[in-house]
């Protein structure tokens, strides 16, 4: 997510001034004009004002949903949140009068860089996701509200590591380095209990001199691009994919990212065939190929690539000149129980040079973070781990811009170094990732939905493509389930898939787990009769998201 503070200053009707703080002297040759330009001045502001309105918007529906979870109370979060809006002068008018324009990327400022003015949405999906935040579905204080399954966090153990915390902070002191700089990738002893975490699925030596932290994984990513690319070299990762990558890898640096072929049949595990043709159409575009990212387990499908799968595509990556591996490990540990542990890039390069201290040279890079296996996304807490000296020395650069809070790595070094309560989270975290899947796979079978059979992660990739009408789209359908039964997925289209009626579904978000996945089902099947007893289509564009506060 990401916000910005907007400061107003009251301007003078007579004030001439062409943008905020500057002023501009008329000359009296230019009376003529200076109707227009006012009137292009006041559309400017307008658009201006609308833009930042937004951020007002998300920053109210996050006041009312930490209302609701500390209250329990759905109607006393939505009342302040009603407050909140009615004491924002003309808000609710000018978010009735914006509601068509909703999906779209606001007009930007003319005064932005072109850097600046390029920016879009990351992902297309933060205006429904916001609508659901202000009425959240809870199994028993708002079982109407929305289900909302399209951002990949995992509420399903957090009243337990919330415990924990709590725990811990009222029977240890705060030490005084909490309270100072210190090395930007880190503190010590907060690195050491990371590794020792992370040993719970590398199974290779790790040094926690090689680790280096930053304040999530998306910005982890965003640094590692921006000192192994220039504007307009490659990244490639398998489609269908996680598609914030386009702007983790490319917002600060101009990479481009490229998308290589993947099918079904063969459980989107790209083949030498497919990667090869996705490495030269990169090249052809101009983009000489610098980061393959592999997403280890699978976002969006949830499949975890065996050692065999692994091995094969970085042996691949490998064989081509300087190009980078990053393997995207935040989903580890969320396999199934019995499942094998996810198999990391790390054991891959160990088992090649069991011998050498840097195992994993200087091409192969493993990224992590605790946003999805630990239900921590608002810790903001990313991960690297890399052999390659002269890139951490370039990563500790520019870490001074992400370092993390050094009281949130002294509070989750007390609870990384708990190892019964580790081992028991994580036990537990699978056993109620897996229950709440099955009830997902159930919930879909009674309106004849297929899931592609996963092995971990926190969502799953269901197979809609019978339920679009004539003369529907994939975005039509996902915007009528959304009105129809207040369910919010991600669309295959934005994970560029390469087949209609695609659907990310984050079972792991809900309050409920299992309930939830039985109120989904509920859903869906009074959705599907209503539908064949009254077909009309829906379409999207007769129905934008309205996101005033709901009575």
């Amino acid at each position: 997510m990401y916000g910005t503070i907007t400061i107003y200053r009251k301007v003078d009707e007579n004030d001439t001034t062409t943008e905020p703080g500057r002023r501009r002297t008329t000359k009296p040759q230019e009376s003529d004009s200076l109707s227009n330009t006012t009137a292009n001045n006041k559309k400017t502001t307008s658009s201006w004002v609308l833009s930042s309105l937004s951020v007002i918007v998300l920053i109210t529906v996050l006041f009312g949903v930490h209302l609701i979870n500390r209250t329990g109370s759905i109607n006393e979060g939505k009342e302040a949140t009603a407050t909140l809006l009615s004491s924002t002068p003309r808000l609710s008018t000018v978010l009735n009068q914006s509601t068509n324009n909703i999906m779209t990327t606001p007009t930007r400022k003319a005064s932005l860089s072109q850097r600046g003015s390029s920016l879009g949405q990351v992902r297309d999906d933060l205006p429904m996701f916001g609508k659901g935040l202000m009425d959240p579905y809870h199994p028993t204080t708002n079982p109407d509200g929305y289900l909302v399954m399209l951002v990949a966090e995992n509420k399903l153990m957090w009243k337990e590591m919330a415990k924990k915390i709590e725990d811990f902070q009222t029977k240890t002191d705060i030490p005084s380095w909490t309270f100072n700089y210190g090395g930007m990738g880190g503190e010590g002893s907060f690195k050491d209990s990371m590794a020792k975490m992370m040993k719970h699925w590398i199974h290779a030596p790790i040094d926690s001199n090689y680790l280096y932290f930053q304040d999530g994984a998306g910005p982890m990513l965003s640094q590692l691009s921006f000192v192994l690319t220039d504007a307009d070299d490659g990244v490639l990762t398998a489609a269908p994919g996680y598609m914030a990558f386009v702007s983790d890898f490319g917002i600060y640096t101009g990479a481009k990212f490229h998308w290589i072929s993947s099918d079904a049949e063969n459980r989107y595990v790209p083949t030498i065939a497919q990667l090869e043709e996705g490495y030269f159409k990169s090249v052809k575009a101009g983009n000489p190929p610098k980061i393959f990212v592999i997403c280890q387990p699978h976002n969006p499908t949830g499949v975890v690539f065996s050692k065999e799968e692994m091995t094969v595509m970085i042996d691949w990556a490998l064989s081509k000149k300087d190009l980078h591996i990053i393997s995207d490990e935040i989903y580890a540990l969320s396999t199934f129980p019995d499942y094998p542990t996810t198999t990391s890039a790390a054991d891959v390069m160990y088992e090649k040079f069991p011998n050498q201290t840097n195992y994993m040279g200087d091409y192969v890079h493993v990224v992590a973070g605790l946003s999805k296996d630990w239900g921590m996304s608002g810790f903001r807490i990313g991960s690297l781990f890399s052999h390659n000296i002269e890139l951490l020395r370039a990563i500790d650069t520019v870490g001074y811009y992400g370092s993390p809070s050094r009281y949130t790595q002294f509070i989750l070094q007390g609870v990384f170094n708990d190892d019964d309560f580790v081992t028991w989270y994580i036990e537990e975290n699978r056993r109620r990732l897996y229950e709440t899947y099955q009830a997902l796979e159930e919930a879909l079978s009674l309106i004849d939905v297929p899931l592609l059979p996963s092995q971990g992660a926190i969502f799953a990739w269901g197979d809609f493509s019978s339920l679009i009408l004539d003369g529907q789209s994939e975005r039509d359908l996902w915007m009528e389930l959304f009105n129809k039964t207040k369910v919010a997925l991600t669309t295959g289209q934005s994970c560029e898939a390469n087949k209609p009626g695609m659907f990310r579904i984050v079972y792991g978000w809900p309050e409920g787990g299992v309930d939830a996945m039985k109120e989904f089902g509920r859903r869906l099947v009074t959705w599907k009769a209503n539908r064949e007893t009254s077909p009309k289509v829906f379409l999207a564009a007769e129905h934008p998201i309205d996101l005033t506060v709901m009575s």
